[in-house]
């Protein structure tokens, strides 16, 4: 009987000798970032982005309002690439998106005019990988951040900053004109041999 007590005493002396050494850690590793980077956010993944963005636009696209169409992708497949149609094209009418503020509407269809149809219509796909999930969830990133680039106010060039380009460009010319006439003279000497 005694050395049971003796023995359940000296377990429970050792655990809690233990418990302390590990309060006093807080169950932390020692590579733990708190320890590693003793300054740094610990809840970067709950930062929240949105807020650095000017009010309008939310980053919610509502997905009933787009047009979603699956067919069979180029991309990487496997033995299932010519039987899922995990290709995915997404379009929408700009005109009529009432999620988009109207105020980044003209300045979306000016700087997309290129992906814009005759029609109206966004179009966007994406077949980068097999999942046709994944693939959808790419589009919908490409929209926002198409937006989003609408969004940015950028400055005019400078003077100085044209300047620098014109003689850049002035430079190129003057080097691709006298490329072109030393292999137009070694041409030439070629045929008069």
């Amino acid at each position: 009987m005694a050395l049971r007590a003796f023995c359940n005493k000296c377990l429970f002396n050792s655990s809690f000798k233990q418990l302390t050494s590990y309060q006093r850690h807080g169950f932390k590793s020692v590579y733990s970032i708190d320890k590693i980077y003793p300054n740094s956010n610990p809840d970067i993944l709950k930062e929240n982005r949105l807020e650095t963005v000017k009010p309008g636009f939310t980053g919610f696209i509502p997905v009933e309002k787009l047009e979603i169409k699956s067919s069979r992708g180029s991309g990487p497949g496997g033995q299932s690439v010519n039987k899922s149609n995990n290709k995915v094209e997404i379009r929408f009418h700009v005109a009529s998106a009432e999620w988009i503020p109207d105020n980044l509407k003209d300045k979306f269809l000016e700087q997309e005019k290129n992906r814009i149809n005759k029609e109206g219509y966004f179009i966007t796909m994406s077949h980068k990988t097999r999942k046709h999930i994944l693939n959808q969830s790419d589009c919908i990133n490409k929209i926002r951040t198409a937006i989003y680039e609408c969004m940015i106010e950028r400055e005019p060039p400078s003077e100085e900053h044209l300047e620098k380009l014109n003689k850049r460009l002035e430079k190129q010319q003057r080097e691709r004109l006298r490329e072109k006439r030393s292999h137009s003279l070694k041409k030439q000497d070629r045929k008069t041999l």
